[in-house]
C-alpha cells in the first residue's frame, strides 16, 4: 500500500525510499550540493539512495549515501559504488556514507564484510567511506499491514541521520 508523504506530497511505495525521501528533505540546498534520490543506471535497477551533486556546467556526484535498514546483504551497495567508480573515473575525491541500522550487528558478518569492502575501494578509488551507526531498529513487515507503519519514527530517525552527516561534512570542512 502506498502512502503520500506530507514533506513532498510524492507517494513513496517502500520504506527504503520513504526513508531517502525523508533524508532528501532535510538535506536541502545544505552544503552546497543538490541533494535527490539516486536514479538507477541505464539497463539496471542499481541506484544509491541520496545522491549529492555539484551544481555547474556539469552536474558533478559528490557524496553517495547508503542507508541499509533490513536489506539481506548491504555488501551489494558498496560494491554497486565501487563499480560506477571504476566506470566514471572520477577526478575529484568522492564521499560514501553507508548507514547501518541496529538491524545489523556491529560484529555481524554482514556489517564487517560491507566495511571491509568499502575501506579496500577506499584504497583503490579516489573516494573516503564513512560508515555510521542509525539508532534506528525498523520493525519487520507483518501480514496483511501497510509498509508504511511507524512512519513518524522513520522520519525522525532519517532526518537525524541527515543533519549527522552534514555536521560531519562541515567537520571535513567539505567543499562542493
Amino acid at each position: 500500500m502506498a502512502r503520500r508523504n506530507k514533506t513532498t506530497h510524492k507517494i513513496v511505495r517502500n520504506r527504503a525510499l520513504a526513508f531517502a525521501n525523508d533524508m532528501k528533505c532535510v538535506l536541502k540546498g545544505k552544503r552546497g550540493l543538490e541533494w535527490q534520490i539516486g536514479t538507477a543506471e541505464s539497463g539496471t535497477r542499481e541506484c544509491v539512495d541520496v545522491i549529492g551533486w555539484k551544481n555547474g556546467k556539469q552536474r558533478i556526484q559528490r557524496v553517495f549515501i547508503e542507508v541499509e535498514l533490513r536489506r539481506i546483504a548491504p555488501l551489494g551497495n558498496v560494491v554497486k559504488v565501487w563499480k560506477q567508480l571504476t566506470q566514471k573515473k572520477p577526478r575529484k575525491k568522492l564521499i560514501m556514507f553507508q548507514a547501518f541500522s541496529l538491524f545489523y550487528a556491529k560484529a555481524g558478518t554482514q556489517r564487517v564484510n560491507a566495511q571491509f569492502v568499502g575501506r579496500e575501494m577506499a584504497k583503490v578509488c579516489p573516494v573516503k567511506y564513512i560508515t555510521m551507526t542509525l539508532k534506528y531498529r525498523p520493525a519487520k513487515r507483518r501480514a496483511n499491514q501497510p509498509v508504511m507503519v511507524g512512519g513518524g519514527r522513520r522520519r525522525d530517525h532519517a532526518g537525524n541521520l541527515a543533519r549527522r552527516i552534514v555536521a560531519r561534512l562541515s567537520k571535513m570542512r567539505f567543499k562542493a
